[in-house]
């Protein structure tokens, strides 16, 4: 998670000749580092992300790349569909003030697919977040 997901892809920009698949869940790729990503193979990819996550926001800002542009990264690289199938996943906590959508771009090269949880109005996973009260 957050630092984890980082490193997940610098793993796989650097050694996709070793890493299978990554996951990120609020990660992001350091926008001086996705110029320096150079991938040999197609990696497999999930991003789980919040949109209101105040730590590595969603939408980037001057250090992070925004989550769209990194997946969309993935996409193109990997050769996937630029169409992605989207799917709504089940609210199964209708209190937390957030909703989730799965984004499904397959396809790639050598099988890979890109994955892309979004998590509407959600923050970063294990803190608190103020809802708006009513």
């Amino acid at each position: 998670m957050s630092n984890g997901g980082f490193m997940s892809y610098e793993l796989a920009c650097k050694l996709s000749n070793r890493v299978a698949a990554i996951g990120s869940v609020t990660g992001s790729i350091v926008r001086s580092r996705l110029g320096a990503c150079t991938p040999q193979h197609p990696v497999p990819v999930i991003e789980i992300h919040g949109t209101a996550d105040n730590t590595v926001p969603y939408n980037g800002n001057i250090l992070f790349t925004p989550i769209p542009a990194v997946v969309d990264y993935w996409v193109r690289f990997n050769g996937c569909s630029t169409t992605p199938v989207v799917t709504a996943v089940p609210n199964t906590n209708t209190t937390d003030g957030s909703t989730a959508e799965r984004y499904v771009y397959s396809g790639g090269r050598n099988g890979s697919v890109v994955e892309h949880y979004k998590i509407i109005d959600g923050g970063t996973p294990g803190r608190a977040r103020r809802l708006p009260s009513a």
